[in-house]
């Protein structure tokens, strides 16, 4: 059993502004390696993506965007501090349940990879006509590349 127990705690909102409406996020560091646990949340966890180049997965937990390197968490977005503290307690119940499961669960160990963006790039008009909802053709490319968007979301006629 993962023990709840952490050191390096910091809360705090990515944006440079403090205001109401920024997302806060949270980093901690972790006593226990695990990394042994990735395969088994890759097979469980939404949205999951499983790198090992540098070693660590992302997914998502109640709407949070959660990454485990084998030390380290990182979470967000959280509304305040206090949900920042609270969902703590949750990401240590998910981990030990995973652990607690892994006989019962087969581990994915298939291991996302990104696509080049130059390569995405140069299938793309080059426009940056922005019908696809980014700014630039470069953008979208990142985002196919990271597999949050199709290719063939590019609207623009003469791009495929």
């Amino acid at each position: 059993m993962i023990k709840n127990e952490y050191y390096n705690l910091s809360v705090s909102s990515p944006r440079c502004t403090m205001d109401d409406n920024s997302p806060w996020a949270i980093d901690f560091r972790l006593y226990e390696d695990i990394s042994h646990l990735f395969p088994y949340i890759n097979s469980i966890a939404p949205d999951s993506r499983y790198f090992t180049n540098p070693h660590y997965i992302r997914f998502s937990l109640d709407g949070k965007n959660c990454v485990l390197y084998p030390r380290s968490v990182i979470i967000t977005p959280l509304e305040d501090r206090v949900q920042a503290r609270q969902f703590i307690d949750r990401f240590f119940s998910f981990i030990n349940d995973i652990e607690a499961r892994m006989n019962f669960v087969e581990p994915d160990d298939s291991v996302f990879t990104q696509a080049p963006v130059i390569e995405i790039y140069k299938k793309l008009p080059g426009t940056n006509c922005g019908d696809c909802g980014y700014k630039t053709c470069m953008a979208f490319a990142c985002a196919v590349g990271a597999g949050e968007i199709e290719l063939a979301c590019c609207k623009a006629p003469a791009s495929l």
